[in-house]
């Protein structure tokens, strides 16, 4: 018995420190993921506050506003494409 408590004293000193470390990990990607959505959520509230004009001009819709600041947290992935001078050579 000796011996099988002492293989187990080395598997629990060989799996403590692993944990501890996953554990970490895990606390810092929803830090990270608190952070995206708290800038997300304050992007979104500045967007907002645009009329439909300016947001117009910025190239976007107010459906979309919720999309854009996700997007550019980080929260989302990235997904519209930019398009340069879409309104070239129009009257």
């Amino acid at each position: 018995m000796a011996v099988e408590a002492k293989t187990l004293g080395a598997g629990i000193g060989d799996i403590l420190p692993a944990l501890l470390q996953a554990a970490g990990d895990a606390l810092r990607r929803a830090l990270e993921r608190r952070r995206q959505f708290r800038q997300a959520a304050q992007t979104y509230d500045l967007l907002h506050r645009l009329d439909d004009r300016t947001l117009r001009d910025l190239g976007m819709r107010r459906e979309e506003i919720w999309s854009v600041a996700a997007e550019i947290s980080g929260e989302a992935e990235r997904t519209r494409i930019r398009v340069r001078d879409s309104h070239r050579g129009e009257s």
